[in-house]
């Protein structure tokens, strides 16, 4: 028995089989286009996403807030606190995300309990870094600029403009009080209680009206408020690099 030859059709949209053959530069074209719409989800799924559940050790940990949370980890830089190795995005709570959690809180915040809850100061703190690398910037470069956000370079600058102080010469003395983590949370390591951006003493916090352990619920830009309150009685004196380290460390002996 014959049976009747199908045919092709030349219609997009029949429900007929339909052949198209894209020649391999257009295919090429497409990929690309692909992966430059990909990429532009990816890139603003971590600046629209926040959490609405906790992730981390006992936490809720959807997955969707996962990736949320390792996307924005990878965006961090290690020496503040992002993971060594990067983050597969993969929304899953494997060892590798839990231990760049508790990395993140440690050199950021002074503790580690591996988990992050919605508003809580992991998250506050978290949020500073959404689309890090894409923050604005204002110009001049300055020493550790490309590792503080944009909004703490912005207000560095401001305040060393209004000290009349080269903004290098303060980075530098916060990159070396802080261990180049630029953390408000820091606290010394021989237990004297100093604390945060430049080591506030407990006393020097209570002389600008505050204390070591509000200094350390603030964030990195609240903090450098007080850090301009520290060095306004040197205001236009601070002429040198060592002028600004022994305003911090020695007083008597700026200028």
């Amino acid at each position: 028995m014959k049976t009747k030859p199908r045919i092709v059709s030349k219609y997009p949209f029949s429900k007929s089989r339909f052949q198209l053959v894209i020649p391999r530069g257009l295919a090429k074209l497409f990929q690309g286009v692909v992966m430059v719409f990909w990429f532009f989800v990816s890139f603003n799924f971590a600046a629209a996403q926040t959490l609405t559940g906790s992730v981390g050790e006992g936490g809720v940990n959807s997955q969707e807030e996962i990736r949320w949370v390792q996307t924005v980890l990878n965006q961090v830089p290690s020496s503040v606190g992002g993971s060594i190795t990067p983050l597969t995005i993969d929304g899953l709570l494997g060892p590798n995300t839990l231990t760049a959690i508790k990395r993140f809180q440690k050199i950021q915040l002074g503790f580690e309990d591996g988990v992050i809850e919605p508003d809580h100061r992991t998250h506050q703190r978290l949020l500073e870094f959404v689309d890090f690398e894409n923050q604005e910037r204002p110009a001049p470069e300055i020493a550790w600029g490309a590792v503080v956000t944009g909004p703490f370079k912005a207000k560095l600058l401001e305040i060393s403009s209004d000290l009349d102080l080269d903004p290098n010469h303060l980075m530098a003395a916060i990159a070396f009080e802080t261990g180049e983590t630029f953390s408000p949370t820091i606290k010394n390591a021989a237990g004297s209680g100093a604390t945060g951006l430049i080591q506030f003493m407990p006393r020097t916090a209570r002389n600008l009206g505050t204390t070591t352990d509000e200094l350390a619920r603030m964030t990195a830009v609240e903090q450098l408020d007080y850090v301009q309150k520290y060095f306004a009685p040197f205001k236009g004196k601070c002429k040198t690099l060592s002028d600004v380290y022994m305003a911090i460390l020695w007083p008597a002996a700026v200028g």
